[in-house]
């Protein structure tokens, strides 16, 4: 039996990846994009000269099979807007029914005369609001106008078959011109590509947890950008603690069940500080990361050493696991690579977590064993 739940977090993660493979692709000084407002997602150009929007652009996100009532539905919705420069649809699989325009004119009409031969008057729904705009076909003048406006979505239609890999691959492809330049180690140029995807992920959630639709100008998407040069090169990663920390608010449900979430709760019965724990620890396994897939082990494997080595002097000093724990993460590990207090305390948690080699592992005065 299929997950419909994750089947429809699939489609919201597919519809994400269309949008930022678009905004790499079509970007240019006038250009904005918005992600749920128009469509699915949805670009224009502004025209300085008179400040009208122009060049408009709608697309569809469908994942799995998609019917011919999907795509009835989805040509529908197109019907109820502004004539645009081009109509697109994205589908992860093909298309399993044929369809042309005959075929689309002929069906889309066949339901709106059974919609509102049903009763119906939704006027949220969509075949009733195509009603409603042809004015209820009064006349065969309003049945011209509505034939002739789906020839025009049909004639500007495209649909682009794309996995998700393969939208993956596309943006990076395109990201690395913009953004990667100064690039030469492979594993840097994907680091700052990842970082650019989760910068917008990020923004988009701040606007659905507003319950506004994200829009992005060049403006925005060129600082963002800045973010990921000036977060990491081929040498080192530096990425501001406040950026990484944004949207993080799910941290303590997602590691309920871990290791040193269940040790931290024995030291802190507040969960907001438990919380930024472990939000630091993840800050400090992206560096980590990082070093390791740049085939910088030495510098990972140092730190983590020193990190051990505090812990093990402070058991020498004090005899209450809460003090050997607070002492410890107040302890520096001297190291040029960790540049903030939230990586140094990052590193200690880490060392708190089955993902920790077992030399370096620790256990806390023996209150976090393996």
């Amino acid at each position: 039996m299929e997950d419909t739940g994750i089947i429809t977090q699939y489609g919201f993660v597919y519809q994400r990846k269309v949008f930022i493979n678009q905004l790499l692709k079509n970007m240019k000084p006038d250009t904005i994009f918005y992600y749920e407002q128009y469509d699915d997602v949805a670009y224009n150009e502004k025209d300085y000269l008179t400040g009208t929007l122009i060049n408009s652009h709608l697309i569809q996100c469908k994942t799995g099979n998609v019917s011919f009532t999907t795509l009835k539905h989805v040509f529908a919705n197109w019907l109820n807007q502004d004539r645009q420069v081009e109509y697109i649809l994205y589908v992860d699989s093909e298309l399993n029914d044929l369809y042309s325009n005959k075929r689309i004119i002929r069906e889309i009409f066949k339901d709106i005369n059974a919609y509102v031969r049903s009763g119906k008057h939704n006027l949220k729904a969509v075949i009733y609001k195509t009603y409603l705009k042809y004015n209820k076909f009064q006349n065969l003048k309003d049945l011209i106008v509505f034939i002739h406006d789906l020839k025009y979505i049909y004639n500007k239609f495209k649909c682009e078959k794309k996995e998700v890999g393969e939208l993956d691959d596309d943006s990076y492809n395109n990201f690395i011109p913009f953004f990667g330049t100064d690039l030469c180690i492979e594993y840097a140029k994907r680091s700052r590509f990842e970082l650019f995807y989760s910068l917008i992920n990020d923004a988009i959630e701040k606007s659905i947890i507003k319950k506004e639709a994200f829009k992005i100008e060049h403006v925005m998407f060129q600082n963002i950008g800045y973010v990921t040069i000036k977060s990491i090169d081929d040498n080192k990663f530096t990425l501001d603690y406040y950026t990484f920390k944004n949207n993080k608010t799910h941290i303590l449900e997602d590691y309920s069940t871990r290791r040193e979430t269940i040790f931290l709760k024995k030291i802190y019965s507040n969960d907001k500080i438990v919380a930024k724990y472990l939000t630091n620890e993840l800050y400090y396994k992206e560096l980590r990361d990082f070093y390791l897939g740049i085939e910088k082990n030495i510098l990972v494997s140092g730190i983590e050493e020193t990190a051990n080595c505090n812990y093990l002097e402070k058991t020498e000093i004090y005899q209450n696991v809460r003090d050997v724990f607070i002492n410890t993460l107040d302890t520096e590990i001297d190291n040029r690579i960790l540049i903030n207090k939230e990586f140094n305390q990052g590193c200690y948690i880490f060392l708190t977590s089955d993902d920790a080699e077992d030399d370096k592992f620790i256990d806390w005065c023996g209150e976090n064993a393996k």
